[in-house]
């Protein structure tokens, strides 16, 4: 009995720090572990209807990339979800409702680096689990703050380039590696930059335009971590700072930004085998705070400052015939947030809404078509750079602990399960 308070105490504790970062109540899941827990020990516990009135029919809004069968926890040990208890009521069919899982560890983790939060520039990295529709917070925060900076994922470490404090424009670099946790300064880049757009492209970190204190730029330059060297490369055809860029075929695209007068509508690539920049058909309208991402043959700008309000709207463009196509908004409006690709399915995450600063993410599946609202980060923060982790070996640490989620009933036996946690 003392061994099963111990495992109800602990159960607990879990649960509370689950509910920290998300916005799934901490009741219901955990007054259903702890129901689980008691008919696991064959207690005589029944499963009357105005118990299962306490938890919600869904999943808490969790992923299926994959799920992890729970040991034990057979026919006998599951109760069943409000939803089937309603059938059975209905049929007299026999409960389906026996498999337990929880979600299966994410291969790629979403980070959330820096930022504006409150009146100040903040440190924090939070990381998404997208299995787990979890944020945490990571104990090893940026050696220090910075807003408006960019962040990139290479070879198992994270870069953080450039940026504002509040008071002084960096051209110094930041290294995180995630094997020994610890951050390191890298060479400067040849300008000071905020505001600056960073992706990455065959190996190399490519930092274009931003502001350097005093105008927008239009230089462009890349980075190679094997010769801890920055290179600069042929300028754009316009100055961008509020910008955003990325990598898709070969070729770095950058879209939108402010030229120190206006928003723009003027997107334009660089190719490295010409050194050259090249522009494109224009976006539909004005975008300075962009998101901007490529995946699957195409380039996809959202949200922004189109010079009178914050946008939702969003668009993708075709290399191949050199046009765009509007794309469903999102549910809320935002400029200078962070925007990824995880599992075919693209993030924007915090930004500003035109009223406030928000912690709100939502993602765009690509292959549905559709928004979809994910769990809110901790810190709301604007002025933030995302970038995607995967490869790593200890990738366990960046996520929830699997044992911290709630369990899942699973009605579909053609789910794809691991035999063993």
């Amino acid at each position: 009995m003392e061994r099963f308070a111990s495992q109800l105490k602990s159960l607990f504790i879990a649960k509370v720090r689950y509910s920290v970062y998300n916005t799934v109540p901490a009741a219901p899941i955990l007054c259903k572990e702890i129901l689980a827990l008691f008919h696991m020990k064959q207690d005589l516990i029944p499963y009357p209807e105005k118990a299962v009135h306490w938890f919600p029919a869904e999943n808490h809004g969790l992923r299926y990339g994959g799920l992890i069968r729970i040991p034990n926890a057979s026919h006998s040990a599951a109760y069943p979800s409000s939803e089937c208890c309603r059938s059975q009521a209905d049929d007299k069919r026999p409960n389906k409702c026996s498999k337990m899982a929880r979600p299966r560890l994410s291969s790629a983790i979403l980070l959330a680096i820096g930022g504006w939060s409150g009146s100040n520039p903040t440190k924090c990295i939070e990381a998404y689990d997208i299995h787990a529709n979890s944020w945490v917070s990571l104990l090893d925060d940026m050696d220090q703050a910075r807003a408006y900076c960019g962040a990139a994922f290479l070879h198992n470490a994270i870069y953080c380039l450039g940026g504002f404090d509040g008071t002084e424009h960096y051209n110094t670099v930041s290294r995180f590696d995630l094997n020994t946790h610890t951050w390191q300064e890298v060479a400067p880049m040849h300008f000071r930059r905020c505001y600056v757009s960073v992706t990455v492209l065959n190996g190399c970190i490519y930092a274009i335009g931003g502001h350097d204190g005093r105008v927008r730029l239009k230089t462009a330059e890349y980075y190679t971590p094997e010769t801890n060297q920055w290179t600069l490369i042929a300028s754009m055809q316009e100055q961008r700072s509020d910008a955003s860029c990325t990598a898709l075929n070969d070729k770095v695209y950058i879209c939108g930004g402010f030229n120190g007068n206006e928003s723009l509508q003027t997107a334009e690539y660089y190719n490295p085998e010409t050194n050259k920049w090249t522009a494109t058909a224009p976006m539909s309208c004005r975008r300075s705070g962009i998101g901007v991402i490529g995946h699957a043959g195409h380039v996809y700008a959202v949200g922004g400052y189109d010079g009178q309000h914050r946008l939702a709207s969003a668009e993708a463009y075709n290399p191949e015939t050199d046009t765009w196509i509007m794309l469903p908004p999102m549910q809320c409006p935002r400029s200078n947030f962070g925007i990824e690709v995880v599992e075919d399915c693209l993030f924007v995450a915090g930004g500003f809404s035109g009223f406030s600063t928000t912690n709100l993410v939502e993602y765009y599946d690509l292959k549905l078509g559709t928004w979809s609202a994910a769990n809110c980060m901790g810190l709301y923060r604007s002025a933030l750079s995302c970038c995607v982790m995967s490869g790593l070996p200890n990738i366990a640490q960046y996520t929830m602990l699997r044992n911290d989620l709630p369990l899942l009933f699973l009605e579909d036996d053609s789910l794809d399960m691991e035999d063993e946690v």
